[in-house]
């Protein structure tokens, strides 16, 4: 079953609110005009600090799928939404089980591009890791379906499902600045046990691919 590739333009608020409902597999490429913060659906803008948001210029926007909040940069990281919808061989019922295959995919993609003898990507399964801390920033914690590599998050993910579809959305970094993150929090969340906890979190866990062209055309190869 053939894939739909399709290119998105725009800001970060018009882009996570496009609609891409389809009845066929499809994989949607989104680059974005400008610095963003993406909030998950169910995040309060509390979390965040407003005068950090405004001296880095960044839009505030908010997906619909769950999760903490990921920094968005131009050209310093790689957005692709992957939809599938209902009745695909793909769809799975169990909403874990569902980020699977996807982040198997992904997982080839990292290891054709990287030597034969260095750590090899392995897709979490089964319940979250430092879920309270994910729950605040997205690539503090790790939900299954996500990819890691020597211990560190390259691949984050999120999901969204409708009586019709499941769109996943899939974040890559090439750079990623941990104390640039969390500087956009909120006071109450970047200081005490909790702020200490998540800064040494997404200073050390934490992993990034630097050729991203390379890296997609891998992943699109990889698509089942």
């Amino acid at each position: 079953m053939a894939w739909e590739v399709v290119s998105h333009r725009g800001s970060a608020d018009h882009l996570h609110h496009l609609d891409l409902a389809g009845d066929r597999r499809s994989v949607h490429l989104m680059s974005i005009d400008g610095p963003a913060v993406a909030l998950g659906s169910t995040q309060s803008d509390a979390v965040l600090s407003p005068t950090a948001v405004t001296a880095g210029c960044r839009e505030v926007t908010r997906r619909h799928s769950g999760g903490g909040l990921v920094a968005l940069t131009p050209r310093e990281m790689l957005w692709v939404d992957v939809v599938v919808p209902i009745g695909d061989p793909l769809w799975r019922v169990d909403v874990g089980e569902a980020f699977v295959w996807l982040g198997r995919a992904w997982g080839t993609a990292i290891d054709e591009g990287r030597p034969p003898a260095r750590d090899k990507a392995t897709v979490h399964r089964g319940a979250s890791v430092h879920a309270d801390l994910g729950r605040v920033v997205c690539f503090a914690g790790v939900g299954s379906g996500e990819v890691m590599v020597a211990n560190r998050k390259v691949v984050g993910m999120s999901q969204r499902r409708t009586r019709t579809y499941a769109r996943f959305q899939c974040l890559v970094h090439a750079r990623f600045d941990a104390d640039e993150t969390v500087r956009l929090l909120a006071p109450h969340l970047r200081t005490g046990p909790f702020g200490e906890r998540l800064s040494e979190r997404l200073d050390r866990g934490v992993g990034t691919v630097e050729d991203l062209p390379a890296l997609l055309e891998r992943f699109l190869s990889a698509l089942p």
